[in-house]
């Protein structure tokens, strides 16, 4: 049985692909793939790739997604990359976008 921090990182994913569908973009999640994204939402006017993480702090947060900012995953043109990152503590959503 898979331990309560995948479950819980799982459940932040199908979350966040609710939020996306809900905007508009066909999603899929790519839950298996090893890969840098966890998401792609695709809209009428763009690709986005989409990495979701759970941290417990703000600053934890916000040092991923300056990490994220400075350094993407892909370099590639033609897509947004995000990084959602949800603070336990806060019980909120950060973003961090490339």
């Amino acid at each position: 049985m898979p331990n309560r921090n995948y479950q819980a990182g799982v459940r932040f994913e199908r979350a966040r692909k609710k939020v996306w569908e809900q905007d508009g973009n066909v999603v899929l999640r790519t839950a298996g793939s090893h890969g840098p994204f966890d998401l792609v939402a695709i809209g009428e006017d763009r690709v986005r790739l989409i990495q979701c993480k759970r941290v417990q702090t703000k600053a934890q947060a916000m040092r991923l997604i300056r990490l994220f900012e400075a350094k993407p995953p892909l370099f590639c043109s033609g897509a947004t990359q995000y990084l959602e990152v949800y603070v336990k503590d806060l019980r909120e959503v950060q973003v961090g976008v490339v």
